[in-house]
Parts: structure tokens; sequence; C-alpha cells
């Protein structure tokens, strides 16, 4: 499982935030996944300035494809209405439009994936078992069996969260982006219930790290005001708040954990940045300074002024982690805690 996030601070800012890791056998974590890609192409961007990425929960082999292919699918549809046209159209999908077939994608693929799986089981297909019947060595067959029938109906309603098709069921994931009618968005698809639907709150996060990123996200979204969570939330205290909920979640949820990749949204800068990726020193060094933070080891205006240095004004991240520990109180204890000891929060 994983930690997937987003976060929308107004019209024209938001930030998605995923973790690297995923769980395998016996409780152990690989930190060697790639949660959060980017899904626009370039000659999308390049032309409307649209941004966009996806991120998603579940089975790695499936979510890679779906990434890979919704890809390639806009950009399939983009120079096919160029080749209709004979030059490029003056609008193209928006995210809304995008989401839609993005979605459509997501239950053609589960179709496609319960028709193989139906196909190496019982030799047909679901538009077969749709109609009742298939060909077997040029014969017709009925297909008769009430058990059968109401076991593979279950299998598609996922009653009793069948294991034969968790893998398909067990999926899910969130399309954010940026384009200049929708402004930033965020989007939630969810296999298991079988929906999509774009997020009408400020935050959404989805994975086995959303039971422990939830409760630290609630206290902050509940104290503003509508008017604030529609698109007055301050950036930096926003996405220093997210990450505080995502390191809460590395620290209880086994399948949380590594370097996080944090895109940032920005539909106020030239093309080239409005979609910007932070994946190394400086999400760790986040992370770090955003858990002194939280334990009570440094004061809100030096975490504050660090993450808006870090993600925000592209200042030297090892000058801003110098200063983080010329202002952490009890350093030595700090980096104990820092370290994995069991350290409990500064009492002054």
């Amino acid at each position: 499982m994983t930690s997937i996030n987003a976060i929308r601070f107004n019209h024209h800012q938001g930030a998605m935030l995923c973790d690297e890791t995923i769980s395998c056998g016996d409780g152990q974590a690989v930190h060697a996944s790639d949660k959060v890609q980017n899904c626009i192409p370039k000659e999308v961007k390049e032309t409307y300035g649209t941004m966009g990425a996806i991120a998603t929960t579940g089975s790695c082999a499936i979510g890679q494809t779906f990434k890979n292919e919704f890809h390639d699918w806009i950009l399939a549809t983009y120079r096919a209405e160029v080749e209709k046209i004979g030059q490029k159209p003056a609008t193209f999908l928006d995210l809304d439009q995008l989401a839609v077939g993005m979605f459509d994608m997501v239950i053609r693929y589960k179709h496609q994936w319960m028709s193989e799986w139906l196909k190496a089981e019982y030799g047909f297909g679901v538009k077969e078992f749709i109609a009742g019947h298939y060909q077997h060595e040029g014969k017709k067959v009925e297909i008769k069996d009430s058990d059968l029938k109401r076991k593979i109906t279950d299998w598609f309603q996922w009653k009793h969260e069948a294991p034969q098709v968790e893998g398909i069921f067990l999926n899910a994931g969130l399309f954010a982006g940026y384009d200049d009618s929708c402004g930033f968005q965020i989007y939630h698809f969810d296999l298991r219930e079988g929906y999509w639907h774009r997020v009408q709150t400020c935050y959404f996060s989805e994975g086995s790290g959303r039971w422990s990123a939830d409760p630290t996200m609630y206290p902050f979204v509940e104290r503003l005001r509508i008017d604030e969570r529609r698109g007055q939330v301050c950036p930096v205290e926003g996405l220093t708040t997210l990450i505080a909920a995502v390191n809460s979640a590395s620290e209880h949820e086994a399948g949380v954990g590594g370097y996080p990749s944090i895109v940032l949204f920005d539909g106020k800068e030239p093309i080239e940045r409005r979609q910007r990726e932070v994946s190394d020193e400086r999400s760790f060094i986040a992370t770090r300074i955003i858990k002194a933070f939280s334990m009570g080891y440094l004061d809100k205006e030096t975490c504050y002024k660090a993450v808006d240095g870090l993600f925000y004004k592209d200042e030297d991240p090892e000058e801003i982690y110098q200063h983080f520990w010329q202002k952490a109180k009890e350093p030595e204890r700090l980096c104990r805690l820092l370290r994995g000891y069991k350290v409990p929060p500064y009492s002054g």
C-alpha cells in the first residue's frame, strides 16, 4: 500500500505528495516505487499550458500500466484532433473532460482484466457471460450453472471482498492538475466502489496512509472558513501540514515511508515552471524539519521559513539545513529522535 495525497491552495496553486514505498511479504517495505507521475504529454503542455499528474494505490503493475495508458490516450486523442482539422485545435480537453476519459479507461481496464481472468478460469469473458453463452470449438455453449453465475456476479460487485478479484478491485488513485479554464483541481477514482468525482474539499488522501494522514489534516481543515477552504489556503502552511500528515502515516503504517515525491502546481508561472517535482534532498530535509516542529523541537517561524525556502524560493537546501540545526531546541536529543530513537516530544 502507500500514501497518495493532494491539496488545493487556491485557483492557481496546489500540490501532490506521495511516498515511494511498496510493502511486500513478511511486512517488508521496499523504497523503490514511483507513485506520482506526470500524465500530460509535452505537446499538450506546451500548446495549452495544461498540467497534470496521477498517483495510484493498490497493484503496482496495474497502476503503472494505467498511468502509461492514460498518458498515451491523451496524446493519441490530441494527435487525432490535429490530423482531423489539419492544425492544432484552438482548445483541447480540460481537466474535467480528462477526468471523464480517465474513468472510462478505468472501466475498460477493469472489464479487460475480468475478461482475461474469466477466460483463463472458465473459457469465456465478460461479454459472453452477460450474453449467457459462449463459443467452444465452434459450438454454442449456454452458461446455465446458477451457482457459477451467482459467484461471478458476486465477483463483479466484489461482494465479501473475494480474494480472486482483489488484484483489480484494490486499486484507487488521484489525478490532479491545472488548466486555465478549471484552475487547479483534484479528482479521485476508486475501483472498489466504482466511481470518480471532483474532490470538493481542499485536500484528499488515499492509500493505507490515509488512516493516519486524515487525523492530522482534519484539525487544519476544520478551522478554515468555507471561503478559505475554497481557495485561500496558505501554500506554506498547507504543504507543511500535509507533509506532517504523511510523516504520521510513515510512523504508523507499514506500507508508507521513503523519500516523498512532491509535485507543485502554479498556474501563474510560465509554462515550464507550472509543474515542478521535488523528490531529492529537499523533500527529505523538509520531512525532518517538520517532524522536529511537530514534536516541539523547532518553532513555527523557522519551520515555515524553511518550507518556503525549500519549495517556493529555490534557496540552498544545505544552508536551510544548517539554519535548522542552529534554531533547534536540544539538538542532541533531536538528533536521536530523527535517527529513530524513542524520544518524547519537547517539553520545555
